[in-house]
Order: C-alpha cells, then structure tokens, then sequence
C-alpha cells in the first residue's frame, strides 16, 4: 500500500492537462526559469489528487484540494 499525488490543470478551454509534482515545485520555487507558455495571461482550474494505491494501482482516492492559478503574459 501507498500514496500518490495527482496534479491536474484544468484549461481555459477545458483540456485536461496533467502536470507532474516536480515540475509544479520548481514552477512555484523559481518561477523566471519553469514557465507553461501554453497558459500565458491565463487562469486555469487545478485539482490535486491523492490516491491510495494498492499493488501500483489506484484503489481509492484520499484527498482532493483545488485551486486556481494566474499566470502572466509569459505563463509564470
């Protein structure tokens, strides 16, 4: 048994996109360098999932958080 973190933004035009943890960490810790053009002067819906994962695959899910995001004209 373990745990693991989904993060999700969710478009101004409703695609799904999944972004990795690692890459949101390093978006929020140096901003300038780790940008996401695509959302450039954008908001966009994000949820952030933790699911409860038996033998690797997800069985249930834990905890959901949801936030919104602003980006800049440069997607920071």
């Amino acid at each position: 048994m373990g745990f693991s973190s989904r993060t999700f933004l969710l478009a101004p035009d409703d695609t799904l996109w999944r972004l990795a943890t690692s890459k949101f960490d390093r978006m929020l810790r140096d901003p300038a360098s780790h940008r996401l053009p695509a959302f450039a002067g954008q908001r966009a819906r994000m949820a952030n999932v933790v699911v409860e994962l038996v033998a690797s695959e997800p069985v249930r899910v834990i905890r959901t958080t949801y936030a919104v995001l602003a980006f800049d004209a440069e997607g920071r």
